[in-house]
């Protein structure tokens, strides 16, 4: 009997009906189906559907018939087994049955679970039929699937049926796991026996074969690629008619008829298991139903499901059942190895479209099938892809993109292809495709590898060689197969190749000469390059100079010049090769040469080569120069600075007497000393400073330093200038200096906040310090003074130490170290017991600080009165009828303070609510109510501390049908708290209309047979409908099957209770109600309708006689 003998739990686990269908109205609906048109005749299958595309690659699945004889094998040629993947989503899967009815099975896109199948199949479920012929294939999402099973199993307790929801509850627990999951290696295989019955036949009639089959590839799609685990049907059959021992209606008398014929029957006594799928009408709630941990067991190992609720759902409940014969317990139930998994997965207990088993299940399985006798090592082929790393190539060049195949089954792969794809793209070819073994072949973009038998356990190697002329980027993909491969989900892998641009057109120039006399010619050279594979071909040059052109040549370009530009296009440079201009200018204006240049072609891979310059210098007669040191120099107040300065001529001839003028500015320097190497220098006034240098020979200088010091912080800008006869350029007569100056050490107290707060509550403030010197501040304090009305209650360096409180008025922080710019912020709480206006003051000493100014702030703190004063109540007016009037009282109170004035508002919401009336309710305070045409309003004087008053309005519903969030309000000068000051509510103005139920007298029908109770009309008068709901109380002995009706929700069994919420002005709706008699006899149904603003009562209740017939059998 094999290895679970000797530990049969003889569970019997079941999917269970609902004990009444209707208690919760579960009828499956399917929200949207969409048709498809999905050709499976080749390997690859390509459609549309949910707004995007699927790219299936297929395989025949018709390993899990492989172990049939060759004459049942025979009689099913004509259906096609189909597995396969979804192209680009990893852990994908597909199963597809093709037969004569059409194409039948189930996509997993790693994303959703999709069922495909006809639409006669569906076509009842619909929640909006659609436009299509019953042998339309369609596709729909089983998470558009509600109520796809009832919500109960067999033998839960209560607390466990809680937690059962429907397909769009759980759903994204089921994804979220399959995203995580890894596909397993199919290690092990199980032959099992598939059995329909004759009602299965029957309810299966155009082909049960095929309506098996569906199944099998579905399930045993879960299995493979979920648990690793082949599913194969070596024994498939129809009971015949006459001779068909499984008879019950009872699932527990179903389950042992089955078991012992598997006991008695050799055939199906040599399968692992038995699963019967019936098409009988289970009696009670079973919808399937299995001995758990009995796999291999001759008689227990059997299993049974119910083939009601569509190819897929039916399939779900098949590997359910079988999951329990496994050794899988219901997910979530107390007492079995998964109390703490939710629902979701396939082993939960309801099953509404979860297509996963839970990690917990698969644990529990996995021991039980690695253990049992009849389930064996699985000899499976596998050809698949090693993991790939990007690529990287060059426009011109070939580039090789690598795949290495592997047989990563346990038998060996036969006739491997491997098939590799370039996309079409403008300028690329593949130019050969070599594999380590085997031969490849080219055709367009696609090369074909026929590898042949790869040994288990070891790879193959496939490169493809492209080339592009241009920059790209490429996906190219691949796709292995083998005759004999099991798993399809691992057959696809891509590789990302950038192709960078092989044109570069790089640009250098240069200058022939580095200075010139005026009225000489200059060779200017512009060089541009080819640095990559590609010739560069149409490049345009272009060449800016600020000195006249008077030629310009380049070899193998069209060139034109103008007074201070050239411009080439050049014909072609080859690849390594480079084209040179040369530009002859005249220098005609002393000072610099300056050219720039750009080169600019189509296709350019680097762009930061394309440009560049070139200079040089045209030397005058008789020219001055002047340079100093660095253009900015930052130093501390008082510190003494020098600038120096060198005086050069830079002309061909001698220059006239030279002198040197320094300017500073007034304020803020001081000259410390000029030293000019022995001449005279003078101050001139103030601010300038005059050094008479002489006569320079020509590439002569005279240095000069001066020496100065600032007086406070200031950016000083130093000009020095010179000056002689004929100076043949000017520009660079002149050099300034900025001199920034700062404090070397200064904390300034730059910001105080929190300048108010209520008396005897604390109040919180911050003070801001920001080191603005040139140096470090090290070693500083900061001390904070409080009024003597106040108490300081703490003090720290935000998100930093807690400081000294010194007395109950004074605190002092040391503060660590603050570079240049730091900021740095310290926090405060103080209590003052009285109101007033009271100065607090801050400081900031630190050891070197030269600026006092800014070391102290002093901030006056404001302390308001506790003023407050509070509404109690609420405005809730719930189904206020036009007309009436209803009066709500408020309370207000007032806090520790006396208020001199107050004042509560009651404002009328226009049109449909408005305050007719208000009033006192004499307490102590003074006050003044009417009613305005704002609304009520009572003006309150010396509203005395602690003191209450109540204020009661009366509303009155206007007109019409309106809902507001209306709100009462208070308030006073002052007030400290403005969170008590509203109360608010919810008024539903509602216009009186007269609800009319309207239903035939009577209905009959027969015993255990479903029909329905007249037609229910609902007809509203001419007003708005509010909380309309329509009770049906049936009588004993007669059962709810189901209701139909737009947009209402019903609830209950015994009394049904169906609320519509609003229904419109002069509006009907329809109810139909399906019911059943347990017996015959004559009964009263009673209907009653209500609506929060229905004023007419006497058409509301209606009673409906049932008069029951018995049925035939009876």
């Amino acid at each position: 009997m094999g290895a679970i003998s000797s530990r049969l739990w003889l569970w019997i686990t079941c999917i269970c009906l609902a004990a009444s269908a209707a208690a919760q109205v579960s009828v499956p609906a399917i929200e949207y189906v969409e048709p498809v048109s999905l050709d499976v005749s080749g390997r690859v299958a390509r459609f549309d559907a949910f707004g995007r595309r699927f790219d299936l690659t297929l395989a025949d699945n018709d390993r899990i018939l492989r172990k049939l004889g060759a004459a049942r094998k025979a009689e099913l040629r004509s259906y096609q087994l189909l597995r396969g993947a979804v192209d680009g989503r990893p852990g994908s899967w597909v199963r597809l049955l093709r037969s004569a009815a059409g194409i039948e099975g189930a996509i997993w896109d790693g994303e959703e679970l999709y069922a495909v199948t006809q639409y006669a199949r569906v076509s009842a479920a619909l929640d909006a039929p659609i436009d299509a012929a019953l042998d339309q294939t369609v596709m729909y999402r089983l998470s558009d699937v509600r109520d796809a099973l009832p919500k109960n199993f067999c033998a839960l307790d209560a607390a466990a049926a809680q937690k059962v929801s429907n397909g769009l509850d759980h759903y994204q627990v089921l994804v979220s796991e399959l995203r995580a999951g890894l596909t397993p290696a199919i290690a092990r295989q199980i032959e099992i026996s598939l059995i329909g019955d004759r009602e299965f036949q029957q309810a299966e009639s155009a082909d049960p074969t095929a309506a098996l089959l569906a199944r099998l590839n579905i399930v045993e799609g879960i299995f493979s690629e979920q648990v690793g685990l082949l599913v194969l049907a070596t024994d498939l059959r129809l009971m015949p008619e006459g001779a068909d021992p499984l008879t019950s209606t009872t699932g527990g008398v179903l389950l042992d008829q089955l078991g012992a014929y598997r006991e008695a029957n050799a055939a199906v006594r040599a399968r692992g298991l038995a699963h019967l799928v019936t098409g009988k009408d289970l009696d009670g709630n079973t919808a399937g139903i299995a001995y758990v941990g009995t796999v291999c067991d001759a008689k227990l190992g059997v299993s049974l499901s119910q083939r009601s609720f569509g190819t897929t759902i039916s399939a779900l409940i098949m590997a359910h059942e079988l999951g329990h014969n496994f050794g899988a317990a219901h997910d979530g139930e107390p007492g079995t190895p998964c109390p703490t998994v939710n629902g979701g997965y396939i082993m939960a207990p309801s099953v509404s479209g979860f297509a996963s088993f839970s990690q917990c299940s698969v644990s529990s399985m996995r021991p039980v099938i690695r253990n049992a006798s009849c389930v064996s090592a699985a000899e499976y082929a596998d050809a698949t892809f090693d993991a790939t790393t990007p690529v990287a190539g060059e426009a011109g060049l070939p580039f090789d993109v690598p795949f290495v195949v592997r047989s990563a089954g346990n038998v060996d792969a036969e006739q491997v292809t491997a098939t590799i794809v370039l996309p079409a793209t403008s300028g690329y070819a593949i130019e050969s495709a070599t594999s380590s073994q085997g031969s490849c072949a080219v055709s367009g973009f696609t090369a074909t590898c026929s590898l042949g038998t790869i040994i288990a356990g070891t790879t193959a190697s496939v490169s493809l060689s492209g080339r592009g002329s241009a920059a790209a980027n490429l996906a190219v993909t691949a796709r292995v197969s083998a005759t004999n491969d099991h798993v399809n989900s691992n057959d696809t892998a891509s590789v990302t190749v950038a192709v960078r641009s092989g044109i570069d057109a790089a640009l250098a120039m240069s200058a022939g000469a580095a200075e010139i006399p005026v009225g000489a010619q200059l060779d200017v050279y512009a060089d541009v390059a080819s640095r990559r594979a590609l010739a560069v071909r149409g490049a345009v040059l272009s060449i800016t100079l600020n000195q006249p052109v008077m030629s310009a040549s380049m070899g193998g370009a069209n060139c034109t010049a103008s007074a201070f530009s050239v411009n080439c296009t050049i014909t072609e440079i080859p690849a390594g090769n480079t084209r040179r201009l040369a530009v002859r200018v005249k220098g005609t204006t002393a000072g610099p040469v300056f050219a720039s240049g750009n080169v600019s072609i189509a296709g350019d891979g680097d762009y930061t080569n394309n440009t560049a310059n070139a200079s040089a210098w045209v030397r005058a007669a008789r020219d001055v120069e002047v340079t100093a040191g660095p253009a900015t120099v930052d130093l501390g107040v008082g510190s003494i600075q020098e600038i120096p300065y060198v005086i050069r001529s830079r002309g061909s001839q001698p220059t006239g007497d030279v002198s040197l003028v320094l300017s500073l500015p007034s304020n803020a320097l001081v000259v410390d000393s000029i030293d000019a190497g022995g001449a005279a220098c003078a101050q001139v006034d103030p601010m300038t400073w005059r050094c008479d240098l002489g006569a320079l020979a020509p590439g002569a200088s005279r240095g000069v330093r001066l020496r100065v010091h600032g007086t406070r912080p200031v950016n000083a800008d130093v000009h020095a200038s010179a000056e002689a006869a004929d100076d043949g350029y000017a520009p660079n007569n002149y050099a300034g200096v900025q001199l920034r100056i700062d404090h070397l050490v200064d904390v300034a107290v730059t910001m105080a906040t929190g300048g108010s707060g209520i008396e005897d509550a604390p109040l919180s403030g911050q003070i801001t310090l920001r080191s603005i010197g040139r140096q470090t501040a090290v070693g500083a304090t900061f001390e904070i003074e409080l009024h003597a009305a106040g108490t300081l209650q703490s003090a720290k360096v935000h998100a930093g130490a807690d400081c000294a409180l010194m007395s109950s008025t004074r605190a002092r922080c040391t503060l660590p170290s603050m570079a240049r710019n730091a900021l740095l912020f310290i926090d405060y709480t103080a209590l003052f017991a009285e109101p007033g206006s009271y100065d607090v003051t801050f400081s900031a000493v630190a050891q070197n600080d030269t600026a006092s100014d800014n070391d102290e702030m002093t901030r006056a703190v404001l302390v308001r009165p506790h003023n407050d004063i509070a509404i109690a109540g609420n405005v809730d007016l719930p189904a206020f009828l036009v007309g009436q009037t209803r009066e709500k009282t408020f309370t207000l109170t007032a806090d520790r303070r006396a208020l001199t004035t107050a004042r509560f508002v009651a404002p009328h919401f226009n049109p449909g609510l408005r305050v007719d009336a208000i009033q006192l309710g004499g307490g102590a305070s003074v006050g003044l109510c009417r009613v305005e045409s704002d609304g009520g309003i009572c003006d309150f004087t010396d509203f005395p501390a602690y003191g209450s008053e109540t204020v009661t309005v009366t509303y009155r519903a206007a007109e019409g049908s309106f809902r507001y969030d209306a709100l009462a309000r208070v308030s006073t000068p002052g007030d400290v708290s403005a969170a008590n000051d509203v109360a608010r509510g919810r008024v539903d103005v509602q216009a009186a209309t007269d609800l009319d139920l309207r239903v035939g007298a009577s209905a009959s029908g027969l015993s255990a047979t479903t029909f329905d109770l007249p037609a229910i009309t609902i007809v509203n008068g001419a007003s708005t409908a509010f909380a309309a709901r329509l009770d049906v109380t049936l009588p004993p002995d007669i059962s709810l099957v189901g209701i139909s009706a737009a947009n209402i929700i019903c609830t209950g069994t015994d009394v049904i209770r169906c609320d519509f919420g609003e229904l419109e002005a002069n509006s009907s709706s329809t109810v139909i109600v399906s019911v059943r008699a347990a017996r015959a006899g004559t009964f009263s149904a009673a209907l009653h309708l209500s609506a929060s603003n229905d004023t007419n009562a006497a058409n509301d209740s209606r009673n409906v006689t049932l008069q029951i017939s018995a049925a035939a059998s009876e």
